[in-house]
């Protein structure tokens, strides 16, 4: 492999050394939002009956049923309005965000000089 190449692959190891642990579903944050409320109420006990890697519909703050993929859960909430549609597990994978945000120019926006 040539010098570039390793430099990268070190530098992808190095990244993913850092990325923070995943989260024990024990340990989600709390929310003002009636169907993740919903969700930390029941995601015990569907993974003590055996529903890990299942998918929740969750309607209303309530749940409606327990699916084998998103797609099925998908269909079945798409007429009930406002859900949430999530993956039944014990541990939640920590999500890498950017820590910069670039302003992009398009026709309509100009950068002007301040001052």
């Amino acid at each position: 492999m040539d010098d570039l190449t390793n430099r990268l692959m070190a530098a992808e190891r190095e990244r993913i050394a850092k990325d923070p642990p995943p989260t024990h579903y024990t340990e989600l944050p709390p929310d003002s939002d009636p169907n993740w409320s919903a969700y930390l109420r029941e995601v015990g006990r569907l993974l003590a009956e055996g529903n890990e890697g299942r998918w929740a519909l969750i309607h209303m703050g309530e749940l409606v049923d327990v699916f084998d993929t998103d797609i099925e859960a998908f269909h079945a909430g798409r007429k009930l309005g406002r859900t949430l549609i999530r993956p039944i597990r014990t541990w939640e994978p920590a999500i890498r965000t950017p820590t910069f945000m670039v302003r992009c120019r398009n026709s309509s926006t100009r950068l002007r000089p301040t001052g």
